[in-house]
């Protein structure tokens, strides 16, 4: 019998929030039933302000794309991101170094970046510059 559970998106919201609190990480393990490593592995994403604890393929990103989240691929530069937008239907391809922000109804990826295992979806925070959180 598989002992792991897999913790829904609202319980790790939860475990944000308490890892922002500043519990411990022994307290989190305890109150959601999970080991410390796991509770470590997602105060360690949310530290690099990724909102998946592996990266992965473009494919299994998808649905948190969908909901109009920053997403990149670790290789790339790291100003560099895209995102969806809701309202308008086309992505856009954002430079926080240069301040660009390009509109793309269509996105080229190589087959390469199709193929990769190491694309993520950040929170705006992550991608937010100086300028912004002001």
């Amino acid at each position: 019998m598989d002992k792991r559970r897999k913790l829904t998106d609202e319980k790790m919201d939860q475990i944000r929030r308490l890892i922002k609190q500043g519990r411990t990480l022994d307290t989190i393990a305890r109150l959601f039933n999970v080991s410390t490593t796991t509770v470590h592995r997602i105060k360690d994403a949310q530290s690099r302000g990724e909102v998946k604890l592996k990266r992965s393929s473009l494919f299994s990103c998808m649905n948190l794309i969908k909901t109009g989240l920053p997403f990149r691929r670790v290789v790339w530069p790291e100003k560099l991101y895209y995102y969806y937008d809701l309202g308008e239907h086309w992505f856009l391809q954002v430079n926080n170094e240069s301040g660009c922000e390009i509109i793309l109804y269509t996105i080229d990826f190589s087959l390469e970046d199709l193929m990769a295992k190491d694309w993520v979806v950040l929170t705006w925070d992550a991608v937010a510059t100086p300028e912004q959180t002001q």
